[in-house]
C-alpha cells in the first residue's frame, strides 16, 4: 500500500509539471510493476485537464508500443495480486498481453515467419513420427529385448574378386544345435526356412508359403493363439498353425481347428493352432503357415519334397539348401548380449571358419534393430538418414528466417524496450516477454503444422510404405510435440530476445530516438550476415543434391537397362513342362523361359567354384532352362547357348557372364569357352558353353556380381513369357485358359518385368522426388525471408536512398548497391557449401556400382539458380522503395 501511494504521489506531481506524455507512460508502468495501474491514469487526467486539447502522449505509446492493458487488479490488500504465485501470474499475463499485441504490429514479418515455422515443424513431426514407427518394429513380442536374429558375415575367398565381406541373413543350419549345447547364454535357438508349396481344402488350390519351423521356435517367439497352441502344434509333425487371415481364406468363418488341409497331393496336415494376425511393424508379417522342421516333408528333412516336384540333382539341392537357413536365438536373464557375441565368435572360428578365405562369422542382431540394420538393411538405414537430414535442414532455414526478422526489427522497439526500463522493468522481464511472443508464434505454427501432419499422413505411408499414426492420447506424440516446441522456442527466440533487451533505456528516452541502439543493431548485422550465409550454405547443398540424384536415377533406369525388357510376363509358378509347352503354340507368346526366384534377387556370389589349377572363385548361381535367355534377346558374346531340344548341349554345361570370364582368369570371352569347373555338391565338372553380356536383374544399384547360369528343373519357381507387342488382354486371356485346361495350379502373382526394374528403382526415385520438393520448399522460405530482410534494410536506408538519388544517383545505381550487400553473402555461402555437398553425394554415390560423375556444372548451375532467384527476390523490394521521389525519402526521418 506504502508502495502503491508513492507511486500515485508521484505521478501526480510529474502531470502537474506537465513533464510529457514519456513521464506519463513511466508512471503508467511503475503502476503495472506495483499494482498500482489508477497511478499512472492520474497522471494522464492531470495532463489532460491542463487544457492541451490533444490526445495524451501516453494513450499514444501505449497503443502502439502494448504497455498498457493488464487485468483490474485492485491497488491495496486484500487484491488477488498480493500473493507471490498471483504476482508471478500477473506479470505472465501482462507479458503475454503486450507479446499479442507487438506481434500484430508486424504483420508482414509474422506471416513470413508463421510460414517458415509450419513448414519445418510439419517435416520435423514427419520424421519424429517415421522414427518411431521404425523403431517400433518387433516391439509387441514378449521379452523382445532378449531376442535375436543371427546374420552371417562371409569373409572373401579372393581380397582382389571380392574386397569386402558379404552380410547375409542366412546361417549355417547347423549353427542353431551348435549354440544350444555350447553358448551358456543361449535359452533357446530354433531355425526357419519357408518354400513354396500346393495347399489345397476340398476342391480350391492354392500355391502357398510355408514356414517351417523347429519346434524351440514357440519358446522364443511366443506368439500369441486364438485357438489352440502353436507349441503343440509345432511338436507334432503332422500338424499346422495358420493365421487368422489364412484361417479365413481355408475355411471361411468356419473354425479350422481340428480339420486338415492337403499338402502338395502327399500327404495332410492337422490345424492346431490359429495364431493372431501378426501386425504390420513386424518382420515375420507375411508369415501365414507355420509347420514343424520335424515333418518329412519340410525342406529340412527332404528337399524334394517342394511344390515344384523332385529335383533333378537332390545332392545339389539338399547342398544348397544347407546355406538357406535363418536362426532365432532367445538370451537367457540377465545374460549379456556382448558375453554372448563372444562365445559365437569363439563357436565360428572352431566350426565354420571365421577369420579364414571363405569363411562365416556369424552375428547377434537385436531383433527390434533388424529394420535399421546398417549391413541387412542399408538402402532403408540410408533413407532414414536422408529424410532426417532434410527435416532438419527445413527447421534450420525458417529458424534463421525468424531470427534474421526478429533482429532487424529490434530498433522499431527500442523506444519501448526503454520506457518498460525506466519503468523498473528487469531485463529477464524483458526476455520473458520477448520468449513468450515467440512461445506464441510457435504454438500457432504447431497447430497448424499438426493439422498439415494429420492430413500428409496418409500420403506419407504411401510413399515410404510406413504405419505412421498422430494419436493425441499417445504419451510419446505428446513428448515429441512439447520437444519440438520447446526446441524450436529456445533455439528462434532466445538470440533475438536477449538482443531486443539489451536496448539502454537513458539513451533513447533522451530523445536520440533509434539511432542510439546502433552498437547492438551493427553487432545483429553481422550475425545476420552469418546466419543468411549458413542459411543459402543448406540451401544450395540441397539444390546440389537435387541435380546429383536426379542424373543418378537416369542413369539407372535409362542407361543401365540396355537389354530388351518389353513385355515380358512374369508368372509366379513353378514350370511345368506341360504348360511350358502349351504357352509355346499360344497366338501372341514369342518365347518362354524358366528360372529360380534368385533372378529377382539382389546377387550373391556364394557359391565357390574351384578351376583345376586349385583356384577358388566365389560365383552367383542362377538356374535357368535354356529358353530364359533368349526371352531378353541377350546374344553369345563367345560359344554357342544351350538348344533345349539338345539334351547333350545343356547336361554338365553352363552359361556365364562377362564378369564371371574376367573372374576365371580370362581376358577375352573367347577363352572360357570349354573351361571347366568343380562347384558343390555336383558330380564331375561342369563345362562353360557360352559367355553372354553383363545385366542387371535383382539390382541396379550393385555391381554385376561374376555369374553363371545351369539348368536346375528343380529349382525353377519363375516362368518368363515374352509377349507380342499389341492385344495383351487376348493373350492374358489365352494363358489363363490354358492353365484352366492343364488343371494345373494357377499362378499366385503375375506381373511385367518392367513392373519389376520400376521396384528396382523406386528407393531413388523417391529420394529424388523427396529432395526436389523440399529443396523448392525450402528455396521458398529462403526467398521469403531474404525478401522480408530486404525490406527492412531498405526501409532503413530509405534516407540514405534519397540523399543519392538526389546526388544523381540512378535506380540502377541503387538497384545494384543493394544486390550487391545480399549477393557477396549468398556467393560466398554457395562455395562454402561445395565442400561438404561434395563429400556428403561421394559418399552417396560410393552405394552404387555405376554412378555419375561429380563435375564443376555439378556446383555452378545450382549456385546460379539460388543466386538469380534470390536477386530477383531483393530486387523487386529494392525498386519499390529507390522509385520514389527523393523529397519523401528525405522526409521519412
Amino acid at each position: 500500500m506504502r508502495n502503491c501511494s508513492r507511486v500515485k504521489g508521484w505521478a501526480r506531481r510529474q502531470g502537474a509539471a506537465g513533464s510529457g506524455g514519456v513521464a506519463a507512460t513511466v508512471a503508467q508502468a511503475k503502476g503495472t510493476r506495483h499494482h498500482c495501474p489508477e497511478a499512472g491514469n492520474q497522471a494522464v487526467r492531470k495532463r489532460t485537464r491542463r487544457g492541451s486539447g490533444q490526445r495524451p502522449e501516453a494513450f499514444v505509446l501505449s497503443d502502439s508500443n502494448g504497455l498498457s492493458g493488464g487485468p483490474p487488479f485492485a491497488c491495496g490488500r486484500g487484491g488477488p495480486a498480493n500473493g507471490v504465485g498471483n504476482r508471478e501470474a500477473t506479470m505472465l499475463y501482462i507479458a503475454a498481453s503486450q507479446a499479442m499485441r507487438s506481434l500484430r504490429q508486424v504483420k508482414a514479418d509474422i506471416v513470413i515467419s508463421l510460414a517458415g515455422l509450419v513448414v519445418g515443424l510439419t517435416a520435423s513431426l514427419l520424421m519424429a513420427l517415421l522414427i518411431r514407427d521404425q523403431m517400433a518394429y518387433d516391439t509387441f513380442l514378449p521379452d523382445h529385448a532378449q531376442l535375436y536374429l543371427v546374420d552371417s558375415v562371409l569373409a572373401p575367398v579372393d581380397e582382389v574378386q571380392d574386397p569386402g565381406p558379404l552380410v547375409r541373413w542366412r546361417t549355417p543350419p547347423d549353427l542353431a544345435a551348435t549354440l544350444v549345447a555350447e553358448a551358456p547364454e543361449v535359452e533357446a535357438a530354433a531355425r526357419l526356412l519357408d518354400d513354396a508349396r500346393k495347399i489345397r481344402r476340398g476342391s480350391a488350390a492354392f500355391r502357398e508359403f510355408v514356414t517351417w519351423v523347429d519346434p524351440s521356435f514357440a519358446d522364443i517367439m511366443r506368439l500369441p493363439a486364438v485357438e489352440g497352441d502353436l507349441k503343440e502344434s509345432l511338436a507334432d509333425p503332422g500338424a499346422v498353425a495358420l493365421t487368422q487371415t489364412m484361417a479365413r481364406k481355408l475355411f471361411g468363418p468356419e473354425s479350422p481347428l481340428g480339420k486338415r488341409i492337403e499338402l502338395d497331393e502327399r500327404t495332410t496336415l492337422r490345424v492346431r493352432a490359429v495364431l493372431k494376425d501378426l501386425p504390420f511393424r513386424s518382420h515375420m508379417r507375411e508369415v501365414m503357415i507355420l509347420a514343424s522342421s520335424a515333418s518329412p516333408y519340410s525342406p529340412f528333412s527332404a528337399p524334394q519334397s517342394r511344390v515344384d516336384g523332385p529335383r533333378a540333382d537332390d545332392d545339389q539341392a539338399a547342398a544348397r539348401t544347407t546355406g538357406d537357413v535363418y536362426t532365432y536365438v532367445r538370451l537367457r536373464d540377465g545374460a549379456d548380449p556382448a558375453a554372448a557375441q563372444a562365445t559365437l565368435d569363439g563357436l565360428a572360428a572352431r566350426h565354420w571358419g571365421a577369420g579364414h578365405p571363405g569363411g562365416q562369422s556369424p552375428q547377434l542382431v537385436p531383433m527390434t534393430g533388424l529394420q535399421l540394420h546398417a549391413g541387412l538393411n542399408p538402402d532403408r538405414l540410408n533413407r532414414m538418414y536422408m529424410i532426417g537430414g532434410i527435416a532438419l535442414l527445413t527447421l534450420l532455414i525458417p529458424c534463421i528466417n525468424f531470427i534474421n526478422m526478429a533482429t532487424a526489427r529490434a530498433t522499431r522497439r527500442a523506444v519501448e524496450v526503454g520506457v518498460r526500463k525506466m519503468g523498473g522493468a528487469r531485463r529477464r522481464d524483458l526476455v520473458i516477454q520477448f520468449m513468450l511472443e515467440t512461445l506464441i508464434l510457435v504454438g500457432i505454427a504447431m497447430v497448424i503444422a499438426l493439422s498439415l501432419t494429420e492430413l500428409a499422413i496418409p500420403q506419407v505411408n504411401r510413399f515410404l510404405d510406413a504405419r505412421l499414426s498422430l494419436d493425441a492420447a499417445s504419451p510419446e506424440v505428446g513428448a515429441i510435440v512439447a520437444g519440438l516446441g520447446a526446441g524450436v522456442t529456445l533455439l528462434a527466440g532466445f538470440y533475438p530476445a536477449l538482443v531486443l533487451a539489451a536496448h539502454r533505456p537513458v539513451a533513447i528516452l533522451k530523445g536520440n530516438g533509434p539511432g542510439t541502439a546502433a552498437p547492438v543493431v551493427d553487432r545483429t548485422a553481422r550475425v545476420r550476415q552469418i546466419l543468411m550465409m549458413g542459411q543459402f550454405m543448406l540451401l544450395v547443398m540441397l539444390l546440389v543434391g537435387a541435380s546429383v540424384t536426379y542424373r543418378q536415377q537416369q542413369l539407372l533406369t535409362r542407361d543401365r537397362v540396355s537389354y530388351d525388357t518389353a513385355d515380358i510376363l512374369i508368372l509366379d509358378a513353378n514350370c511345368p513342362e506341360s504348360i511350358r509347352i502349351g504357352l509355346q503354340h499360344i497366338d501372341g507368346v514369342k518365347g518362354v523361359g524358366c528360372t529360380g526366384m534368385e533372378s529377382l534377387e539382389r546377387s550373391r556370389p556364394l557359391v565357390t567354384a574351384t578351376l583345376n589349377d586349385g583356384h577358388a572363385v566365389r560365383l552367383n548361381r542362377v538356374a535357368a532352362d535354356p529358353g530364359f535367355l533368349p526371352v531378353f534377346h541377350l546374344p553369345a558374346l563367345a560359344g554357342q547357348l544351350p538348344d533345349p531340344k539338345r539334351p547333350s548341349t545343356v547336361r554338365h554345361k553352363v552359361v556365364i557372364n562377362e564378369t564371371a570370364a574376367r573372374a576365371l582368369g580370362n581376358d577375352m570371352p573367347e577363352d572360357a569357352i570349354g573351361q571347366a569347373l568343380h562347384l558343390p555338391g555336383v558330380d564331375g565338372d561342369v563345362q562353360v558353353a557360352a559367355v553372354v553380356p553383363d545385366f542387371p536383374m535383382g539390382s541396379l544399384q550393385d555391381k554385376i556380381a561374376p555369374t553363371f547360369f545351369v539348368s536346375d528343373p528343380g529349382g525353377y519357381e519363375l516362368m518368363y513369357v515374352k509377349l507380342s507387342p499389341g492385344d495383351r488382354t487376348r493373350t492374358l486371356a489365352a494363358i489363363d485358359a490354358l492353365w484352366r485346361r492343364m488343371g494345373e495350379l494357377s499362378p499366385s502373382d503375375r506381373y511385367f518385368f518392367d513392373d519389376h526394374l520400376n521396384s528396382l528403382t523406386s528407393l531413388i526415385r523417391h529420394e529424388t522426388q523427396m529432395i526436389t520438393f523440399f529443396s523448392l520448399i525450402n528455396l521458398g522460405m529462403a526467398c521469403a525471408g531474404i525478401y522480408g530482410l530486404s525490406a527492412v534494410t531498405a526501409e532503413r536506408r530509405t534516407k540514405e536512398i534519397g540523399v543519392r538519388k538526389v546526388y544523381g544517383a540512378s535506380l540502377a545505381d541503387i538497384l545494384r548497391l543493394l544486390l550487391w550487400q545480399f549477393a557477396k553473402p549468398v556467393l560466398l555461402a554457395s562455395a562454402l557449401a561445395w565442400l561438404p555437398a561434395y563429400l556428403f553425394l561421394h559418399r552417396w554415390l560410393a552405394g552404387f556400382a555405376y554412378h555419375v560423375d561429380i563435375g564443376p556444372w555439378t556446383f555452378l548451375g545450382p549456385t546460379a539458380l539460388a543466386l538469380a532467384i534470390a536477386a530477383a527476390t531483393v530486387a523487386g523490394q529494392t525498386i519499390l522503395i529507390a522509385r520514389a521521389r527523393p523529397v519523401l525519402a528525405l522526409r521519412y526521418e
